[in-house]
């Protein structure tokens, strides 16, 4: 699709698309190792991509699928510096805590610990988790490795940023607005550059 586009492109925007949590459906995820060598090899140097999802699980895997596949190529947005603009969710990385974001775009300190299945560690339902086999905003909860559950996402450097506030686009989606305003839920947000 992009070999045909007749000029650079400025930004990529992924925004609230199926998680897929099921093992058998993860080849339908948007963000595919191909998928994210065609955005960096399209997008000019100082690129924006821009990533949104109300599912806390979905946003970490598409934030998580860059920056395993093309860590070199994006750093941190410097939207995600300013503590008073970003926030952390409970199976991020961060523990609550703003850190710094350095020069190289990659949170300073300790990498952030990754959330996964449907419990925590001390074995309670994660934030929004289901109970075994049934299904809740943030995906299927269970413990069927075969089907249902989903696995620990790698350790993100990138987790220790936080999630943006605010769509620093301006603009909401249709789904953005029902989500924020009308349900009153989070929307977990990253903005990364292209080196």
């Amino acid at each position: 699709m992009m070999e045909g586009y007749p000029g650079p492109v400025e930004a990529f925007y992924v925004q609230f698309p199926d998680p897929h949590f099921k093992r058998k459906h993860r080849k339908r995820r948007l963000l595919q190792p191909d998928t994210v060598h065609a955005i960096r090899d399209a997008l000019r140097p100082g690129g924006v991509v821009f990533l949104q999802s109300d599912i806390l699980r979905a946003a970490e895997g598409l934030r998580d699928a860059i920056e395993e596949v093309a860590p070199d190529a994006f750093e941190l947005s410097p939207l995600h510096s300013d503590p008073s603009s970003v926030f952390f969710a409970k199976s991020s990385g961060g523990g609550g805590e703003p850190v710094a974001i350095g020069s190289d775009g990659v949170a300073e300190g300790q990498a952030g610990q990754q959330g996964g299945g449907a419990g925590e560690a001390d074995g309670s339902e994660a934030e929004g988790g289901a109970a075994d086999g049934e299904w809740s905003p943030d995906g299927w909860g269970g413990s069927d490795s075969d089907d249902s559950s989903f696995e620990p996402l790698f350790e993100s450097r990138w987790a220790r940023a936080g999630w943006l506030r605010d769509n620093p686009v301006g603009v909401p989606t249709e789904r953005e607005h029902y989500v924020a305003v009308t349900q009153g839920s989070d929307i977990y947000r990253v903005v990364l550059v292209r080196r």
